[in-house]
């Protein structure tokens, strides 16, 4: 085989395996987001709940914290989940949180492209 068709082959083969990379980041992606959309679904459903039986607490005046406790509880457990989420897309993105404005920025910038501030 001449050295042309090697090099040929082997780009060929260079850019399916990126392609199939690529697809692959996707995917995880697409999946990661999904979850991300579910969780802010259930965080919004438990603040329904929690409004609702403030008020009707408030409506018969007896009140109950064990059961609002037990509610920001899940909500908060809910937020981390959604927090290690955000980290492993950040991570598929390459991309950070600017320390002080929360921009997206490159992974191994020193330096925020919006307020400027060291990283």
């Amino acid at each position: 085989m001449s050295n042309k068709l090697k090099l040929i082959k082997l780009s060929l083969k260079e850019g399916a395996d990126e392609a199939v990379k690529k697809s692959q980041e996707l995917i995880e992606y697409s999946d990661l987001s999904l979850t991300m959309a579910s969780y802010n679904n259930a965080i919004n459903d438990i603040y329904m709940e929690i409004g609702k039986k403030v008020y009707k607490m408030y409506k018969s005046k007896e009140y109950d914290s064990e059961k609002i406790v037990k509610y920001c509880e899940e909500v908060k457990e809910l937020e981390e989940e959604k927090r290690k989420i955000k980290k492993k897309i950040l991570k598929l993105k390459n991309k950070k949180e600017c320390k002080i404005c929360g921009v997206l920025i490159d992974k191994k910038a020193q330096y925020c492209d919006k307020c400027g501030n060291p990283q």
